[in-house]
């Protein structure tokens, strides 16, 4: 079976995949387009609109970082990656930090944003405000462009 595993340590996120056997792997594609892909495409949508609807009652601290962050978790339960966390210990509760995603993989983001523990803000590139739902959701959160 093909076992996609992603990794976060103090320094980086890797995502390793584990390789087996042939058919396994068409499988894991399968399922990824026919089962994940709708699921994970409905959920984006109603995190988007559970950010905007919660941002505009007020408290986008609260709404911009929480939804995502279960989005983020259901993301990497649906595509069948667990997700081991080493070195969030390291983390102090006073201390800011500025975390800086290499996008190396495709997972970097979920992994931060739904693993690491910390509420923060994003910073993102203005093109991605044109998303339908996701661009207004991260408007209404306050995302840095």
């Amino acid at each position: 079976m093909l076992y996609p595993t992603a990794f976060f340590t103090n320094n980086h996120v890797s995502l390793h995949i584990y390789k087996n056997k042939l058919p396994m792997k068409i499988l894991y594609y399968i399922y990824q387009i026919c089962i994940a892909l709708p699921i994970l495409l409905v959920l984006t949508i109603l995190t988007a609109i559970v950010t905007i609807v919660g941002s505009l009652l007020g408290g986008a601290h609260f709404w911009g970082y929480y939804p995502g962050k279960i989005w983020s978790q259901l993301i990497c339960l649906f595509l069948l990656i667990p997700v081991k966390i080493h070195g969030r210990e390291k983390l102090h509760g006073k201390t800011s930090y500025i975390f800086v995603p290499n996008h190396q993989g495709s997972f970097d983001i979920f992994l931060i944003y739904g693993f690491i523990g910390r509420n923060f803000k994003w910073m993102m590139k203005k093109s991605l405000r044109k998303i339908p739902f996701v661009g207004k959701a991260c408007e209404m959160q306050d995302t840095f462009l």
